[in-house]
């Protein structure tokens, strides 16, 4: 499953997921030049999702957060037991002087996260049950590069598709 931004609901005959995918833009900083030691939104983002509880919550575009948090801050400030916070690490960003990452909590136990490598950026992969969640934050200038990077997630959670194409997406 790849989240974009919203509330998705997902039932199974096994369990009932919320998940909430949200791009908080500039890490609820004012702006990507803020140099605040506190994202002034952060009150605002506890209190939206407090009041949505969802059970999964990926937050994209958490720029500097893994400067400014610790997980362990990140779960208490936001009342998850599991949380994954992982800076993009794409060149042309940190050229820019980018610190943006994503950020993820889950609620529901026995939940295992961990940091993925797709192409040009990391992203996160989130284990609940059986399903498999990734959140990621595609390029936001290359239609290239995004198909590049929506190929190697697909191949990441799909092996047993023939060939890693289930999607029918052109290998350039």
């Amino acid at each position: 499953m790849i989240l974009g931004n919203g509330i998705l609901k997902i039932e199974s005959k096994i369990m009932s997921t919320e998940i909430l995918s949200w791009n908080i833009s500039s890490g609820g900083f004012k702006d990507y030049g803020s140099t605040e030691t506190k994202p002034p939104r952060i009150d605002d983002l506890v209190k939206i999702i407090n009041q949505i509880k969802p059970d999964v919550v990926s937050l994209v575009d958490t720029y500097r957060w893994t400067k400014v948090f610790t997980p362990d801050e990140l779960k208490k400030i936001f009342g998850y037991p599991y949380v994954h916070s992982v800076k993009f690490e794409d060149e042309r960003l940190i050229v820019k002087g980018h610190d943006n990452g994503i950020t993820v909590f889950s609620q529901i136990p026995n939940t295992r996260m961990r940091t993925i490598r797709f192409t040009t950026r990391n992203a996160v992969s989130v284990k609940v049950g059986e399903m498999d969640i990734f959140s990621v934050y595609l390029d936001d200038i290359s239609e290239d590069t995004r198909i590049k990077q929506v190929e190697a997630i697909l191949k990441d959670s799909q092996p047993e598709c023939p060939n890693n194409n289930y999607w029918g997406f052109k290998h350039y």
